[in-house]
């Protein structure tokens, strides 16, 4: 009980000491990741759709 309530404590520790600095770099990579990921995926829609609109008006 001891033990495992000592690990808890450290890692509880761990994290509300860097915390600040850590979310502030992890939040704006999670933003310029999702940014890419979201221009891509629009990129890829808008050719997806712009090739199944071609097809449809083709035949």
């Amino acid at each position: 009980m001891t033990a495992s309530g000592k690990v808890g404590g450290l890692k509880r520790r761990g994290i509300g000491s860097g915390r600040k600095l850590y979310d502030r770099t992890t939040i704006k990579i999670l933003v310029c990741i999702f940014i890419i990921v979201i221009y891509i995926f629009a990129n890829h829609l808008l050719l997806l759709f712009h090739f199944i609109f071609s097809k449809c008006s083709q035949v």
